[in-house]
């Protein structure tokens, strides 16, 4: 069967609109932030655009109408994201973090979770949030699922009443600092449950 590549009506207007931010508010900073020697430095500059990015309904294109989102499906995310990182690769690239982060409370997450933690996403139109995954290991992420115990995921988490106890040490959590260098407002974090059994065998995501 053949697939038909032709974009939607709405579909052409997010590509459009993309562009025109893209190309206003992007590529002016562009050569600027290529220009920071210093990551965390030139990360903390892309603040402003991030801002404008927020008020133009791109920080919450991913979450679902029933939540109180713009819901972008994968294709418009991917034509946005094309337009955007075409000029500059660094604001989308916290855009999209922030969207995978928030992903396993979208995928997974109850209706009170969804509440809990992308409500405050929703109502953020200064972008002043930020989410993260924490998925890679120290000691690297190819590996994530080995079989073997020693190996793999070596964060565990541990019930202590109504809380998780995190145990572990993260990599490459991109928007992990947030803006103010304390931390991103939320955290979704690939752990184990159960020391003694494989990774391959028990992966959980707490938030």
């Amino acid at each position: 069967m053949a697939i038909d590549f032709t974009l939607s009506s709405e579909q052409l207007q997010l590509q459009s609109n993309a562009r025109a931010f893209a190309e206003g508010v992007l590529a002016p900073i562009a050569a600027q932030l290529d220009a920071i020697a210093d990551p965390a430095e030139a990360f903390y500059s892309t603040r402003a655009a991030f801002r404008e990015m927020a008020k133009a309904g791109f920080t919450k294109s991913f979450i679902p109408v029933a939540d109180g989102g713009l819901g972008f499906g994968l294709v418009d995310f991917a034509i946005a994201a094309e337009e955007l990182a075409r000029v500059d690769v660094n604001v989308p690239t916290t855009l999209l973090g922030s969207g995978l982060g928030l992903q396993p409370v979208i995928q997974f997450g109850d209706a009170a979770q969804h509440k809990l933690f992308l409500q405050p996403f929703v109502d953020d139109e200064d972008g002043a949030l930020l989410a993260s995954f924490a998925f890679t290991e120290v000691a690297g992420g190819a590996n994530f699922d080995s079989n073997d115990t020693t190996a793999g995921v070596q964060t565990f988490a541990r019930r202590d009443g109504d809380e998780w106890v995190v145990t572990g040490q993260k990599h490459y959590t991109t928007n992990g600092t947030g803006w103010d260098g304390k931390g991103a407002h939320l955290y979704s974090v690939v752990c184990r449950t159960d020391p003694t059994t494989a990774a391959c065998q028990k992966l959980e995501l707490n938030s």
